[in-house]
């Protein structure tokens, strides 16, 4: 398989918010010095794409729509719309779940 022809397209509801609300409150009780450093590349939903993408060894597109409860299906419309066009081949996707 033509690895660049193979992508990953992921879905979350709200990004990294939850991050965001925990770095906040660290922010606001400990100061700045506490803050994850990780703190910008945990947050920003895209990441997550990419490491699916290093995982499987995906060179192709690599992306996360975020689109509220219509994410993981938006998702799977994008995955598919790309195989539809030839510009993929293969392409992992689905819906992230904030834990």
């Amino acid at each position: 398989m033509d690895k660049y022809r193979f992508g990953v397209v992921l879905g979350s509801g709200v990004g990294g918010i939850k991050t965001l609300e925990n770095e906040h409150s660290i922010l606001l009780e400990k100061g700045p010095g506490r803050v994850s450093p990780y703190f910008i590349p945990m947050m920003i939903s895209n990441l997550a794409a990419g490491n699916v993408a290093i995982k499987f060894g995906a060179k192709g597109i690599a992306n996360t729509v975020v689109t509220a409860c219509a994410s993981g299906t938006n998702a799977i419309g994008e995955a598919f719309r790309l195989i539809k066009l030839g510009l993929l081949d293969v392409v992992i996707t689905g819906e992230l779940k904030q834990q």
